[in-house]
């Protein structure tokens, strides 16, 4: 069975390299992915887990809308056209422009509900930082040493 051109390449399995660690760990490591590879991986995952579901869906939505077509009162016929047309559009969207934009500007390997919550702290840290170097050149002791804790936080 011959392949095409296109598809042994996005279908071929990746290498698992089974190295021995350095550090004493046991378990084997695979090759390291870049991050256009890793949006891609993720993207297919996810259109091969939930692409089945979304034409079902698909499928028996138009379905019932074809019935609204045959009907003798022209909202009904109306409404039935609305929804085939917007279910239609809606499946192009989600099984191909969303992919597409996924691959090129998807999720980093450092998610925003990690980085977030990381540089407010940072921010926090060197705010207290700045507060404390100020207080200390002024001349005046050190905070916290001689009970000064409300005049650094002032």
């Amino acid at each position: 069975a011959q392949q095409r051109q296109g598809c042994a390449a996005c279908c071929a399995k990746p290498e698992v390299k089974d190295v021995e660690s350095v550090a004493g760990d046991s378990e084997p490591k695979t090759h390291d992915l870049t991050s256009r590879q890793r949006r891609a991986a993720r993207t297919r995952v996810t259109m091969l887990s939930l692409g089945g579901a979304i034409l079902s869906s698909t499928a028996s939505t138009i379905g019932s809308s074809v019935c609204l077509l045959v009907c003798t009162l022209n909202i009904f016929v109306k409404m039935g056209a609305v929804v085939i047309a917007v279910t239609t559009l809606s499946l192009a969207i989600t099984l191909v422009s969303l992919p597409a934009v996924l691959i090129v500007m998807g999720p980093s390997p450092d998610p925003c509900y990690r980085r977030r919550p990381r540089r407010c702290l940072y921010r926090v840290i060197r705010m207290c930082r700045r507060r404390l170097k100020k207080t200390a050149g002024d001349g005046r002791s050190q905070p916290f040493v001689r009970g000064h804790v409300l005049e650094v936080l002032s």
